[in-house]
């Protein structure tokens, strides 16, 4: 997967994810390039193990990506929020 320079970016991250037995087994990258609305994504998904790429609109936090290939719903958490539950 090739990504766009990250000077021409709006939003960008790269997680892992985490399946139902607490084992790190996906990934996802979301990006945004300035001045679109659009988000476009890379998800290994965590329960199944397929790639998959896409675009989506989202509208409010956390992001949620549904996996296309076994239905289930992944939540892109924001980070800070995720850094005070360990505390």
């Amino acid at each position: 997967m090739k990504l766009p320079p990250i000077e021409e970016l709006d939003y960008f991250t790269r997680r892992t994810l985490v399946n139902d037995n607490g084992e790190k087994t996906g990934m996802v990258i979301i990006y945004r390039r300035k001045g679109e609305e659009k988000f476009h994504y890379f998800l290994l998904c965590p329960y199944c193990g397929k790639e998959q790429k896409g675009e989506a609109v989202f509208k409010r936090r956390p992001y949620r990506i549904e996996c296309k290939e076994c239905g289930k719903k992944i939540i892109v958490e924001r980070l800070y929020k995720k850094n005070k539950k360990k505390k």
